[in-house]
């Protein structure tokens, strides 16, 4: 794992290649290819949820079909910092929502 800083800005025009939930644990993975206009030093990055409590991912796909992040947010939900909210819009129109304890996001050298 690299120690490159990304910032959540820095996922646009990125391309989402998966999406992993570990039911069991609790876990969500997205893994993701990013755009060299926005990240210089690496073209991998990952997003993980983990203590997942909400998880929401349509395909409808309403502005046409599109692998690529228009616009990805992270916040707290309330002022305790208890749990982050993460929503990811896609070119496609399709908004991905996830609630967990921790989000991260993280560049990689390569994928598992």
């Amino acid at each position: 794992m690299s120690t490159t800083k990304i910032n959540w800005s820095d996922l646009h025009d990125s391309i989402l290649c998966s999406i992993k939930l570990d039911w069991k644990n609790g876990e969500v993975r997205f893994e993701l290819e990013t755009n060299e206009a926005y990240v210089q030093s690496s073209r991998k990055a990952v997003i993980i949820g983990k203590e997942l409590t909400f998880f929401e991912c349509p395909r409808k796909e309403p502005w046409g079909q599109s692998m690529y992040i228009n616009e990805a947010k992270c916040h707290k939900i309330d002022s305790t910092g208890q749990s982050l909210y993460l929503t990811i819009e896609m070119q496609s129109g399709d908004l991905l929502k996830l609630e967990a304890k921790i989000i991260s996001l993280e560049v990689e050298d390569e994928f598992d």
